[in-house]
C-alpha cells in the first residue's frame, strides 16, 4: 500500500468491493472490512470531487443482484460518454492506493474507544483530503490490521484524534483539547465540539452539507441489520463536498445507548450547536442539506437493543423538527434501504435544465374526460389518487427503484410517483432514467414536503432557534428544483410535531406548487391563492383486499364529489393494479365505486369544485345546515369528514331518510362518530365564538346517548379544546322526532380533530338523526 502513486492514473477505474459476504460478528475480520470500506469511500470522495473517475460495485437491491452495474448500464443507455469508456478494473485496495496514492495528504488516526471519532475523521477526510484509519496497532486472530499495513508502507499521520501512545484524546473530563471550552462530560460530544470549533466554525468544513450517519459504534451490534447499513458507502458524496459528519441522539430527555453515562440531552445540545454553526455560516440565507437518518435499529429508539425511550416515528418527527428550526432539510437515507454508492461519481452526470411531463388537465380536458359537467360542476363520485412513496431518500430510489419500475403492471393504472426533486443531487441518473421510460400513466409529484424533507411550519416565526422566518429561503430553494423537474404538486407535507402551515405558509407554497398540496395539518379541501389543498387521508398496506377495504372507509354516503389521497410505501405497480381493480368495482353493500386518478388530475378537480362552491355560496353565509335526503347527506356551509374512526351509514327511520350511527369495524359496540368541518366559505360561522347547534334525532330505542364535541378556545378542555363537550342527551324511547339545541361557547374552528374536522357528534350505535342546523 504505497503512500505515493506508482503509475499514471487511468481515466476511469472500476472496483468491485469484496464486503458483501463478510460475517456480521464483532471481531478483527469485521473490523478490517469496516476500516477498509471507510478508507475506500473517503478516497473515492477525494478522487471524484472534480471529475468522475472511481466507480465501485458490490451493492445489491430487491431483485437486482448487481445494483451498481444496473445503474452503470442505465447511464450508458442514456448516452453519458463516461459510461461508454472502457474502465480499468482494479483488483484490490492496494492497487487503488497505488493509482491514487498522491491524492490524499496523509492519514487521520481515529480512536476505536471513542467511536464518534470515526465521524470526525470522515469530516477531516473531506476538509483536509485525509484518509481515515483507526489506531489498531495489534494484529489479532490472524488478521492484519489496516493501520499496521499502511504504516509499514510509509503512510504518515497528518492529524491524530487519539494520543500516539493509544490513550484517548477525548475523555469527557477537564477541558476539550485544543479549545477553551469545558468538557461536556462526554468523550463522544467532546470530539464533536472539537470538530465544530476547528472545522465548522472556521469554514474548513462546508456549512451547506451535513451528514448524519452512524459512527463506528455500528461494530458493537452489526447484526441488527445488513453490512451495507453501516452507511459508509454514503460517505463519498459528503467527503467530496467537505461535509461535517455527526451521529447524535436528537432527544433531550435521554442518554443514548452508545454513551449511557452522559447527562441526558448532551447529544441533543451538540446537535443544536452543529445546526446553529451551519446557519451562522450561511447567514440563514441558504437551505442546509443534511444526508442520513436516525439509525433507529441501532440507537435512539425503543427498538430492541437500541436503548431509547421513544418509538421510531416520533424520533423521526422530532429530528425533522429540529432540522427545520435551522433551515435544514434531510435526505432520509433510512433503514433498511439506507445505502447508496457512487454519488460522488454520479453527481457529475449531465442533467438537463428541464424535464417536462404532460401538463395537468385543464377544465376542457376534465370535461372531455367526463369528470366535469357542462355546468362546470365536478361530476358526483368518489375520486382517489395514490401517493406512491416514500422517496425522500436517494438511497431508496437507488435500491428499490429498479424492481418497482421493472414491474410489468407499471403503466396499467395512474400512479403519482412522489420523488423529492432534490434526489437529483445524489441520484441524478435514477431521476433522469425514470423520466425517460415513464408511461402516460406515470406522473410525478414532489414527495415529502418538497425539495427536501422538513416540517415547513417550523420555518415560520416564532421559531425556537430564534431565527427569522425561513419561508422565502425555502421557496427559492424549492422553485429551482420544481422548475427543473416540471413539478407543480407537493404530494405530502409532513408536519409531524411542528405547527401546521399558516395562511402565509400555504400562500408561499402556492408560488411554486400551484397545482396543489396534500398535507397533514391542512383543511380537508380548500383553495388557497389558487392552489388546491387536500388532507392526506390514510396510509395503505397489507394485501390488495385490505387496502381496498381501507379505501372504501374513506368515503361517506354524502351527495356530490368526494376526494381522497392515500399513501403507500414501496408497493409495486402490480399491487396498485390489484387494489384499483377491487376499489373500482361495485362494493358488496351496493356503494359507489371509486375512480382512480393521478394526483395532479385529482387536485385539478378539487380546484374546480372549490371555485364552483365559492360561486354558489354567499360569502357572508351565517348558517350551516346538514340535511338528509334520499340521495345522501346535503351540507350547506360545512361538510362531513370521513375520519378513520367515523361510524355511521344511511338508512330510513319511519319513512324518512336518516343518518344512523354504527356499526364501525373498530367500534362495533362503543361510541360512533360523525365528523364535520366548517367550510371556509362561511366566514361568519367560522369566526363566531358563540354558536347554537340544533339537531333533530329519533327518540328510540331508549337509553341511547349523544353529545357534540367541538373545537374551542378553551385550552383546559380535552386535547387543548379540540374536543370540548356539550351536555349529553339520552333517548327515552318515545318513538318521535325530537330536537336538542346546544350552545357552542368559545368556538374556534381550527380543524384540530381527526381528519381536520371542527366538530363531531358522538352517539350510541343505533341513534338516528336527519337534520342539523
Amino acid at each position: 500500500m504505497p503512500s505515493t502513486a506508482g503509475s499514471k492514473e487511468p481515466t476511469l477505474v472500476h472496483y468491485r468491493m469484496p464486503y458483501a459476504t463478510v460475517r456480521l460478528e464483532p471481531g478483527p475480520e469485521l473490523e478490517r472490512a469496516y476500516d477498509e470500506l471507510a478508507l475506500l469511500v473517503a478516497l473515492q470522495g477525494i478522487v471524484n470531487r472534480d471529475a468522475p473517475q472511481l466507480y465501485v460495485l458490490g451493492l445489491s437491491g430487491p431483485g437486482v443482484p448487481d445494483l451498481d452495474g444496473f445503474w452503470w448500464q442505465r447511464m450508458a443507455e442514456m448516452g453519458w460518454e463516461v459510461a461508454h469508456q472502457e474502465p480499468h478494473r482494479a483488483e484490490s485496495l492496494p492497487e487503488l492506493l497505488n493509482i491514487y496514492g498522491d491524492r490524499p495528504r496523509g492519514l487521520v488516526a481515529w480512536d476505536p474507544q471513542v467511536p464518534a471519532t470515526q465521524n470526525v475523521a470522515a469530516t477531516l477526510a473531506g476538509a483536509m483530503d485525509l484518509l481515515p484509519v483507526p489506531f489498531r496497532p495489534v494484529d489479532t486472530g490472524g488478521v492484519r490490521t489496516l493501520w499496521n499495513e499502511l504504516r509499514e508502507h510509509g503512510w504518515t499521520v497528518a492529524t491524530w484524534l487519539i494520543h500516539q501512545d493509544g490513550s484517548s484524546l477525548f475523555t469527557g473530563r477537564g477541558q476539550i483539547p485544543g479549545t477553551d471550552q469545558p468538557s461536556t462530560g462526554s468523550a463522544k460530544n467532546d470530539a464533536y465540539r472539537w470538530a465544530i470549533a476547528h472545522y465548522l466554525d472556521t469554514g474548513r468544513s462546508s456549512a451547506d452539507h451535513l451528514a448524519y450517519y452512524i459512527d463506528a459504534d455500528w461494530l458493537r451490534n452489526p447484526a441488527a441489520s445488513s453490512f451495507w447499513n453501516n452507511t459508509l458507502v454514503n460517505h463519498d458524496y459528503y467527503v467530496s463536498h467537505r461535509a461535517f459528519f455527526f451521529d447524535l441522539d436528537p432527544w433531550e430527555d435521554e442518554s443514548p445507548v452508545d454513551d449511557p453515562d452522559q447527562v441526558p440531552g448532551t447529544d441533543s445540545r451538540t446537535l443544536a450547536a452543529i445546526l446553529a454553526s451551519a446557519t451562522r455560516r450561511t447567514d440563514a440565507k441558504r437551505m442546509i442539506h443534511v444526508g442520513g437518518f436516525p439509525p433507529w435499529a441501532f440507537k435512539y429508539t425503543d427498538h430492541r437493543g437500541a436503548g431509547g425511550r421513544h418509538a421510531g416515528v416520533p424520533t423521526e418527527w422530532h429530528y425533522a423538527q429540529r432540522l427545520s428550526e435551522y433551515n435544514a432539510f434531510m435526505e432520509a437515507d433510512a433503514l433498511g434501504f439506507s445505502a447508496i454508492a457512487n454519488a460522488s461519481f454520479t453527481q457529475h452526470f449531465p442533467l438537463r435544465d428541464h424535464y417536462p411531463q404532460a401538463p395537468a388537465p385543464d377544465r376542457a380536458e376534465l370535461v372531455r374526460r367526463g369528470l366535469v359537467g357542462q355546468d362546470g360542476q365536478v361530476v358526483p363520485g368518489r375520486y382517489l389518487a395514490f401517493y406512491v412513496g416514500d422517496f425522500d431518500a436517494p438511497s431508496w430510489l437507488y435500491q428499490a427503484g429498479p424492481s418497482l419500475w421493472g414491474d410489468p403492471e407499471r403503466g396499467s393504472v395512474p400512479l403519482s410517483w412522489a420523488f423529492n426533486p432534490n434526489l437529483s443531487l445524489r441520484a441524478g441518473p435514477a431521476m433522469a432514467w425514470t423520466r425517460s421510460v415513464a408511461t402516460p400513466n406515470d406522473s410525478f409529484v414532489a414527495g415529502d414536503s418538497g425539495a427536501g424533507y422538513l416540517n415547513p411550519g417550523s420555518l415560520e416565526e416564532p421559531r425556537p432557534s430564534g431565527l427569522p422566518s425561513g419561508l422565502s429561503v425555502w421557496v427559492e430553494h424549492c422553485a429551482r428544483f420544481y422548475r427543473q423537474w416540471d413539478l407543480d404538486v407537493t404530494g405530502f407535507v409532513i408536519d409531524g410535531y411542528a405547527p401546521g402551515l399558516t395562511q402565509e405558509g400555504l400562500e408561499a407554497y402556492a408560488t411554486f406548487s400551484r397545482g396543489g398540496l396534500v398535507g397533514q395539518k391542512v383543511p380537508p379541501h380548500a383553495l388557497v391563492a389558487g392552489m388546491p389543498v387536500l388532507t392526506m387521508a390514510t396510509d395503505l398496506g397489507g394485501s390488495p383486499r385490505d387496502a381496498a377495504e381501507a379505501i372504501a372507509r374513506l368515503y361517506a354516503p354524502v351527495a356530490g364529489p368526494q376526494f381522497a389521497v392515500a399513501r403507500a410505501i414501496l408497493q409495486k405497480p402490480s399491487w396498485y393494479r390489484a387494489v384499483t381493480d377491487l376499489a373500482s368495482g361495485e362494493t358488496s353493500d351496493g356503494g359507489k365505486a371509486v375512480t382512480v386518478l393521478d394526483l395532479r388530475t385529482l387536485l385539478a378537480l378539487v380546484a374546480v369544485h372549490e371555485r364552483a362552491h365559492r360561486i354558489r355560496k354567499a360569502s357572508d353565509a351565517r348558517c350551516a345546515v346538514v340535511s338528509v335526503t334520499a340521495d345522501g347527506v346535503v351540507c350547506e356551509g360545512c361538510a362531513p369528514v370521513p375520519a378513520p374512526d367515523s361510524g355511521w351509514h344511511m338508512d330510513r327511520v319511519e319513512s324518512e331518510p336518516a343518518v344512523v350511527f354504527g356499526p364501525h369495524p373498530r367500534h362495533a359496540t362503543g361510541t360512533c362518530y360523525l365528523y364535520l368541518t366548517v367550510r371556509a366559505e362561511a366566514p361568519a360561522l367560522a369566526s363566531a365564538r358563540k354558536l347554537r347547534l340544533k339537531v333533530r334525532y329519533w327518540d328510540a330505542p331508549g337509553d341511547l346517548s349523544m353529545v357534540c364535541e367541538f373545537n374551542s378556545a378553551l385550552q383546559t378542555a380535552d386535547h387543548r379544546g379540540a374536543y370540548t363537550p356539550t351536555h349529553a342527551v339520552r333517548t327515552a324511547g318515545e318513538r318521535v322526532w325530537k330536537q336538542v339545541v346546544w350552545e357552542l361557547l368559545e368556538a374556534d374552528f381550527r380543524g384540530a380533530q381527526n381528519g381536520g374536522a371542527d366538530l363531531r357528534l358522538a352517539a350510541s350505535p343505533g341513534l338516528a338523526l336527519n337534520l342539523m342546523e
